[in-house]
């Protein structure tokens, strides 16, 4: 079920942000927040 939303999202995103390392997606109301992996 989680994936399915993550995948819904994307599809629906209607702006992306790579600023600091982050990238955000914005779709509608939601906003996803992805941060680099710290090796």
């Amino acid at each position: 079920e989680q994936e399915q939303k993550y995948l819904k999202a994307l599809q629906a995103a209607e702006s992306y942000e790579i600023r600091d390392g982050k990238l955000r997606i914005t779709c509608g109301a939601e906003v996803l927040i992805f941060v680099a992996k710290q090796e």
